[in-house]
């Protein structure tokens, strides 16, 4: 039986077979719901022609999201002890998270922030335990913990104000939120120049592989709405077989791209690494909208939409641009030839272009994408 409490000392970068833990993956299906909530209230606001509004909305609930997770997920990799004070202090993390999962219809709706803001506070106040236990026991990382408590209790503290105290919608709120959205950013960076946390590489890049896998997930979600809706209906229409099929290549290519034969994180230099792990917002974030767009389509195909099908099909084409753009910002214009590189943008830009042509911009993408992974791989091998 494990103890309540035992030591938490710094793990070692060198560990070998670090690989993600059960409690790691438990706690990531709570973030399958979120996503999956964050992108239902994408998929409305396409269906409703409530363009700007949705996508505004979705990258600032896809931030509340993806936040936490990646706090976790790095302070796992440098103090997971496994011990049932650190596995308590999980679960009320896990609670936390569910909260902000529940707040997002309402934030969607009118812009209440107020159930993710108590969330936030449950979540952060187990974290703030993790990290005073990993500061008091290992003294060299003492000041990056303590720059992470208070920075984290300030932040909290604002975000309350914010969300309880100041008008929802009102310039204000918006202003207040993107200031906390940068102040969020520089906390972790302004601990680490005390001393870099002890993560883990390879830990590190399964654990972000593996929230890449779960984002792909809403794609192929819906080439699964689309078949439904053809089954439900009888009609097996062939914009919706085309769509099905576009929907099963699109994610599966994705997935190919970003699990390529090179090192995925090929410096373990401080503004490399925080780019590199902040980078990847417009990979996750990306990847979600084609979800929600493919399923934004599905209901413009079948008329239960106000907006027409070449909004949805704008919302795909720019986020798979946006998905490769973010490769290439983190990944490929370091670890491949200039000339290839800039291939991978040349491409992004034409798939970007393509809902400006008639009827068949969804399966040009999806060619358009079949071809920069086959030029893509053809530069790794040059």
């Amino acid at each position: 039986m494990k103890k309540l409490s035992k030591p938490m000392p710094a793990r070692k970068k060198t560990d070998a077979h670090r690989s993600a833990t059960e409690l790691e993956l438990l706690f990531d299906l709570v973030f399958v719901i979120a996503i999956a909530l964050a992108a239902v209230g994408l998929h409305h606001a396409i269906v409703e022609a409530h363009y700007i509004d949705g996508i505004v909305k979705f990258l600032l609930a896809f931030f509340v999201l993806w936040w936490p997770w990646l706090h976790f997920t790095w302070f796992a990799s440098a103090f997971d002890n496994d011990d049932v004070s650190y596995r308590t202090s999980v679960m009320v993390m896990m609670f936390g998270a569910l909260l902000i999962a529940g707040g997002m219809p309402a934030f969607f709706e009118t812009l209440d922030s107020r159930l993710i803001a108590v969330g936030y506070v449950i979540l952060r106040l187990a974290f703030l335990f993790l990290w005073y236990r990993a500061g008091k026991e290992n003294p060299e990382y003492g000041k990056t913990a303590q720059r992470s408590i208070w920075g984290q209790v300030t932040l909290q503290v604002c975000w309350l104000l914010l969300a309880f105290l100041v008008p929802m919608g009102s310039l204000l709120f918006f202003v207040g939120f993107g200031v906390g959205l940068i102040l969020e950013l520089f906390v972790p960076y302004y601990a680490n120049k005390a001393n870099v946390m002890p993560w883990h590489k390879h830990h590190i890049i399964e654990r972000y592989g593996l929230l890449n896998i779960i984002v792909l997930g809403e794609i192929l979600l819906s080439a699964a709405l689309a078949l439904q809706a053809m089954s439900k209906s009888g009609h097996w229409t062939v914009d919706l077989i085309i769509l099905t099929v576009c929907a099963t290549i699109v994610p599966f290519v994705l997935w190919w791209f970003y699990f390529c034969e090179e090192e995925n994180l090929s410096s373990e230099e401080m503004n490399h690494v925080f780019l590199w792990g902040y980078g990847h917002f417009i990979i996750f974030a990306s990847a979600a909208a084609i979800g929600a767009g493919f399923a934004a389509l599905i209901d413009a195909l079948g008329d239960h939409a106000h907006g027409s099908p070449d909004s949805a099909r704008w919302v795909i084409s720019i986020s798979i641009a946006l998905y490769l753009f973010g490769l290439w910002l983190i990944r490929d214009r370091h670890v491949l030839h200039s000339k290839s590189a800039r291939l991978l943008l040349f491409f992004a830009l034409l798939i970007l272009l393509t809902p400006l042509l008639p009827m068949m911009a969804l399966p040009i993408s999806t060619l358009l994408l079949v071809m920069a992974l086959v030029f893509r791989l053809r530069g790794q091998q040059s």
